[in-house]
């Protein structure tokens, strides 16, 4: 329904003023997130990020990418699937089982970022 589109339009709007807020309410997240933000997903990652010129340690540099990958980059992600296919394709609904349909499954990375299953750690 158009309502469900335009309060998603809403929540990832709000989403990205978020994490825009998040990155510049400080010098360090800044810095961090200048530098890793592709890569945040390797705060669980057990070896260190390099090369680091941030100034801050692994562990300061992977507490900013554990918060904005799971508060931010993975809810975005999840929000922006669910956007497209209710603007590109109201009518079909979750693709997802349509692919479960058709005897295709997810990998276990994806599953756990559609789930928001947070990663262990």
């Amino acid at each position: 329904s158009n309502q469900s589109y335009e309060s998603i339009e809403k929540e990832i709007d709000n989403l990205l003023t978020e994490a825009g807020e998040f990155v510049s309410i400080s010098e360090r997240n800044s810095n961090i997130l200048n530098s890793f933000a592709k890569l945040a997903f390797k705060f669980s990652d057990p070896s260190p990020i390099k090369p680091n010129y941030t100034g801050y340690t692994d562990l300061e540099v992977k507490d900013v990418l554990r918060e904005f990958e799971l508060s931010y980059k993975n809810p975005l992600k999840k929000m922006l699937i669910e956007y497209y296919q209710y603007k590109l394709n109201p009518t079909l609904g979750m693709a997802k089982s349509v692919m479960e349909a058709m005897g295709f499954r997810l990998c276990g990375g994806c599953e756990r970022e559609l789930n928001g299953t947070p990663y262990e750690y």
